[in-house]
Formats: structure tokens, sequence, C-alpha cells
């Protein structure tokens, strides 16, 4: 009789520990479900923006090579308007497509792997994004003083970076509807350099800034300060470059600037 109560002892141990098993399970899917979401629904605000961004400026260089298009059959034998069009139409060519593949490469399905990742291409291809969604007002900046690799997920590199610069952007947006802004404008400045061993991508920012107070709130989720914001932004980009085995800085004044910088280990090849 022990020996039987003995082994539906073991039994119930072992259903309530796979009970638990099963538990932890389901939370850690569901936590993983809760994430996806979140970048998903952060990933596609992003992308709102720069769509609408990207289609104005589109309307541009389309409207210029219609120009051209419409004077070839007057002036197609003039050997100046030749060398013009020849010279001008394939850069405006050049333009759309870059956008267009940018725009392509950021909003496919991200990838799990890492890889080994120039920090001035990264930077280039988001600034390539924010630029067509910022205002005429906003003197976007992009400043890489250095040749150096990181290595890491260049899906959700390039998605904190974005994350950060439509942050900024629109940090400088809400100070300029505010009326308080120099008649040159206000800056939004990305910038990639080493420093002490270690690569650093800043996005610096002339707009509202944060008390210090925001600052310790800013990169829990879902905290925001904006109307339409999901407060989900500045903590995913923290999460991102913390699973790439960076650090990530903020500093901010209010009324005057903030600045973010994200920190990596440089990749050097041997």
């Amino acid at each position: 009789i022990g020996a039987t109560a003995k082994t539906v002892q073991q039994a119930q141990a072992a259903q309530a520990a796979g009970a638990a098993w099963s538990k932890s399970v389901a939370l850690a899917q569901l936590s993983l479900s809760k994430a996806v979401r979140a970048f998903e629904e952060s990933k596609n605000q992003s992308l709102n923006r720069i769509i609408a961004g990207i289609a104005h400026e589109i309307k541009n260089p389309l409207m210029s090579i219609r120009a051209f298009a419409s004077l070839i059959r007057r002036q197609g034998d003039d050997p100046e308007f030749q060398a013009s069009f020849g010279e001008y139409v394939p850069k405006e060519v050049d333009r759309i497509n870059r956008l267009i593949e940018t725009l392509i490469n950021y909003a496919r399905p991200p990838r799990g792997q890492k890889e080994r990742i120039l920090i001035g291409d990264l930077i280039e291809d988001c600034v390539c994004l924010a630029y067509v969604s910022a205002k005429k007002e906003i003197v976007l900046q992009c400043e890489v003083s250095a040749r150096a690799y990181v290595y890491g997920n260049k899906d959700q590199l390039r998605q904190a970076l974005i994350n950060l610069l439509i942050n900024s952007i629109e940090s400088v947006e809400a100070k300029l509807s505010a009326g308080d802004a120099p008649a040159e404008g206000l800056r939004v400045c990305v910038s990639g350099f080493r420093r002490a061993g270690s690569v650093v991508v800043e996005v610096y920012d002339e707009g509202l800034g944060m008390s210090e107070s925001a600052v310790q709130k800013c990169t829990e989720p879902f905290f925001t300060t904006k109307k339409t914001g999901t407060g989900m932004g500045l903590a995913l980009a923290k999460q991102f470059v913390q699973e790439n085995a960076g650090q990530f800085e903020i500093e901010s004044t209010p009324g005057a600037y903030t600045a973010i910088r994200m920190i990596f280990e440089e990749d050097i090849e041997k």
C-alpha cells in the first residue's frame, strides 16, 4: 500500500510539474505574441508616415521627367537639350529607384539572423526613408565619420534607428507648430562615430526635449506624451539595441534638445 501511495504521489507531482511547464510555455508564447504585435504596430505606424512622404517625393521627379518627355518632339535634335536630358532624367529615375528599393527592404518581413553591418550604410538607408517624411523646415543632417562595422540583426537595428528618427522629427514638428523655431529651421542630426573602442549611432534633435522624469520613463512600454502615439517606439528601440549587445543612452534638456545614442562593440575582421 505504501508503494502504491508513493506512486500516486509521484504521478501527482509529475502532473503538477507538467501543468506548470505548460503554463510557463503558454505565458512565453503569449509574451512573444505581444512582442511581435508591438513590433508590427510600431513598424506599420512608421510605414504609413514614410509611404505618404515617398508618394510626395516621387511626384516631383516624375513631373520633371514628364516635362522633358513632352519636349522631345520639338527639341529632340537640340544638342543642349539632349545633354540635359541625358544628365537629368537618369538621375531622377535612380532617385525614384533608390526610394522604392529602400522602402521594399524596410517593409519586408524581418529576418532572425545576425550579420556584419556597415554602420554608414544603415544610417544612409534610414535617413533616406526619414527624409521624405520630414517637413521642409526641418534640417535633416547625416554625419558618418568612421567606416565601422557592428555585428547584429540588421532588421532590428534599422527599425530601432527609424523609430528614433521619426520620434525626433515628430518632436521638432511639435516645436515648429508652437511657433518656437528660428528662421533657419530646426535640426535633426544622425551621426556615426567611434568612441573608446565602440561604435556610436547618435540621433540628435532640437525638438521639445524631455524632463528628467520623462527620460526615465520614455523607454517603458506604452509610455507616451503624444495624443496619437503607441508608446512603443523608444521601448522597442531600446529592446532591439540590448538584444544586439548594445547600450542605449538618452540625454535631454526640456525645450532645447534630445540626444539618443546606440552604442555597440565594433566588429573588426581578423
